[in-house]
This record gives structure tokens, sequence and C-alpha cells, in this order.
């Protein structure tokens, strides 16, 4: 839950389910007492609540921050993805790569990176290119890896697609040879499929009931187990079925990955750009598509809520943070904070200092401020908070509490 305000001393905690109900208590007491604290230096002041559970109350379009949707956080921690096929250099290339793992990939038939769309063909990287394939024999093959092992775990399977034709069954990526059979994602029609089998040879067939994609359109695809359940995803949106996994386990195959092509059939029509593979749950609710897949930790960030109205203009304002430092992390210099009343024109900084730990068999932090003036910004209702991180230092946020007087 996100962008609600509160009386003084309320505060909603975030999820205990790996940690010891200790732990837990001790740090929403903690952070129950921060909060209490500030909303009484504040003359019993207001507190807008963000614990990230959703993305709402977070300025998606400016922040850069990466947003963990299985741990309800904001940070620059390294990608989950163990495989990424990306197209990101010059049109007519036939060079491809995986920019996790360095696994080989060789290209088949006429797949190439390809520029005709300008600069609309790059979903994501940085460039003008993505990858093209003529539905005529074009594919990228992997050798058989464990990052394809999926076991019973978690896993994530995702790509940016656009289709050149909404006929037939289209191969997105999977690994399906005859014999050898895994998973295998695919368009059918304007609907997608997720094929799984637990003998390598037998399969059962998952389809969307409510998802279509179009012509000539970019869309986010994504397949995700998360313990017994399995989503597929559409543009952020969950379908409206949800597949019972229980007691399924995947056959580890030894056949060869695939992209654009199983079993020398069902050849992919358009363009992919990409192609990402997890053995975790990445989403596990509806979602923004990422901007970038690929995160090797430390990038700085910003992270700024939208404005929330207040009745009058504040006059004061304080923060509290939970904060999750993976690397040494110096407050306001590696991270720092600040607030405006004027819809995000003028800021004020806050000055963070530690206030005790949150959750100690998680490393998360209290952070709080002093209260700073806001009478010499600009006259304003239009509240919120932005923070940045600095200097490449690994870091997380898992709730922001901006409290303020009027």
């Amino acid at each position: 839950m996100a962008g609600i305000e509160y009386g003084p001393g309320t505060v909603q905690g975030a999820s205990a389910d790996t940690l010891s109900a200790m732990d837990y208590r001790n740090g929403i007491n903690s952070l129950r007492l921060a909060i209490l604290e500030g909303s009484t230096v504040l003359n019993n002041g207001k507190t807008l609540e963000d614990v990230f559970t959703d993305e709402t109350g977070v300025n998606t379009g400016t922040s850069t921050a990466t947003y963990n949707a299985s741990e309800d956080k904001y940070g620059n921690e390294a990608n989950d993805n163990n495989t990424i096929i990306r197209s990101n250099t010059t049109d007519g290339s036939t060079t491809f790569t995986d920019l996790v793992n360095s696994k080989t990939v060789t290209p088949f038939g006429d797949v190439q990176h390809d520029d005709s769309l300008g600069a609309t063909g790059d979903a994501f990287g940085g460039a003008t290119t993505s990858i093209v394939f003529d539905g005529t024999g074009d594919f990228l093959q992997i050798a058989d890896s464990d990052d394809f092992n999926f076991g019973s775990g978690d896993w994530t399977v995702q790509a940016w697609v656009r289709p050149a034709d909404v006929s037939a069954n289209k191969a997105i990526v999977g690994q399906w040879e005859s014999g050898q059979k895994c998973f295998y994602l695919r368009r059918s029609g304007t609907g997608l499929q997720m094929l799984l089998s637990t003998d390598g040879s037998a399969e059962t067939i998952y389809s969307t009931s409510s998802s279509t994609l179009s012509i000539n359109t970019w869309h986010h695809v994504a397949v995700v187990r998360n313990g017994n359940n399995m989503n597929i995803y559409l543009d952020g949106v969950q379908d409206a079925t949800t597949h019972d996994l229980t007691g399924v386990t995947l056959y580890n195959p030894t056949g060869v990955f695939k992209v654009g092509s199983v079993q020398s059939a069902e050849y992919w029509n358009g363009h992919m750009d990409d192609i990402a593979i997890a053995k975790t749950a990445i989403y596990t609710t509806g979602f923004t598509p990422p901007t970038d897949f690929l995160s090797t930790g430390g990038e700085d960030f910003l992270l700024q809520a939208t404005a929330y109205s207040t009745s009058s203009d504040p006059t004061e304002a304080k923060i509290v943070l939970l904060h999750e430092p993976i690397d040494s992390v110096t407050l306001n210099t590696d991270l720092t904070a600040e607030v405006s009343r004027d819809g995000g024109t003028t800021w004020s900084s806050f000055t963070l200092e530690s206030y005790s730990a949150f959750l100690a068999s998680a490393t998360v932090n209290i952070l709080v401020a002093d209260p700073v003036s806001l009478v010499g910004q600009p006259s304003g209702t239009s509240l919120l908070w932005r923070i940045n991180s600095a200097n490449s230092k690994t870091q997380n946020i898992h709730g922001a509490y901006l409290q303020w007087s009027e």
C-alpha cells in the first residue's frame, strides 16, 4: 500500500516471511517509536507512508531505482537473471552474446540485429537495434546449462517481442526438443502459451485467457513460477488465470535452448529484444515493465515519490527511511534525501542519521532526519520526497515515511 496519510503514531509493517518473530516485532516497535517521535516533534504532524508493496506512490517515469516486487524494495542490487540476450550493436550484425554469464549464442538462418525500426527499434539497451527473425529458419541457440534447470523451484522467463503476424503458433523461447522438453513460451494467435514437461516427452499447455498481442507493437511478456502458482503477464498485467503447479518438477533436459524456434518449427516472425531467464520469481503481482533487465549492481539511482496534495502549505518536514546497505554507505554522501512542497521544483535537503536496526537478520536499518523548514520554498501543497544514491554504492530502500506539519 502506498500514498496513504496517517495520523500520529500509526504505522504498517513489512513482510516477515523469512524473519524471526522476535526480530520482526522489535523492528516494528522501533519503527513505530521513530515515527511517533517525529510526529511529536512536529506537534502531531501527519505521516505519509509507502512500504513499496506495489509501485503506487512512486514516480516510475522519473525514478531509476529498480523495483523488486518479491521483496518490496527499490535499489540497485545486481539483477536476478542468469541469461540475457540483448540487441545493442550495429545494423546487420550477427554476433549475439549472453550479457550475464557469457554463454555462447549461435545464430541460424538470417537472424540479425536490425535498425529498420529506427529509434523505436530497441526495447532497451541504449541502441536503435533489435533482433529480427524472418519466420523462415531464423533462431538463436545456446547449449544446455544448469541455468535452465528449473526443477520444482521458482523461475521467470521474460522478453520484449514485436510480432509481425498473429497467425498460428510462433516460438518465443524454450528448451523444447524431441524427448528433451522442459519449458516453451510461444505466441498462439493473439495469446500466449507456456508448455511444460515433467518427463521430457509429455507436455501440458497453459494458455492465457485475457491477454491479447497486437501486430507491429512492442509487448513485454513474462511467465513466473512462484511457489505452486504460475502466472503469465503481458505488459505487466497478470492474466486472469493462475495455473496450479503443485507437485510439478520440470524435467532437466540435455537439449539446446532456443530463441525463435523449437524442433525446427514454429519460427518467430518479427522482432525481439532482452530475452531473459532467472531462477527466481522476479514478479509476484502486476508491475511496470522494467526499463532494464541488466543491473550489475551499484548503479546510482533516483527514487522519487509522486506528489501528494496536502490541505494547506506544509511548514516543516521529517523523513524516516528503511534502508538496507549492501555496501558500506556514508549517509548524506552516498545516500541523500530531499523534500519539496511545490511539486518538485524546489527542494530542501534532509540530514540523515541512523536511528536503530529495523531487522537485524536482514541488515535493514531505520534512518531519521531532524525537521527541515519549508517556509523558504515557494508556497505549495504538492508534497513529495526524493532519494538519491551516489558513488556506486549498492543499497536498497524498503520504505519511506514522510512527516510534516502545516
